[in-house]
């Protein structure tokens, strides 16, 4: 059986964001989209749980420039 795949779209809204905001954390490095052979992005479980992990800390205020030195 194979691992759940979330296109860009199902993905934002499984975390109520836009597109463009997961647009945005990957180009800060903060998460890392898998591409398909036609270069499209998707998501697997683990993002899911790296982007649950990561929201968390943004919830409880951490900065994008903070959570982008914990990443590194």
């Amino acid at each position: 059986m194979s691992a759940k795949k979330y296109s860009i779209k199902e993905f934002s809204n499984k975390f109520s964001l836009t597109p463009s905001t997961l647009r945005y954390y990957e180009e800060q490095g903060l998460i890392k989209p898998h591409r398909s052979i036609n270069k499209q992005r998707y998501y697997d479980e683990d993002d899911a749980n790296w982007l649950q992990f990561l929201l968390h800390f943004k919830n409880i205020g951490m900065s994008i420039a903070d959570l982008k030195k914990y990443v590194a």
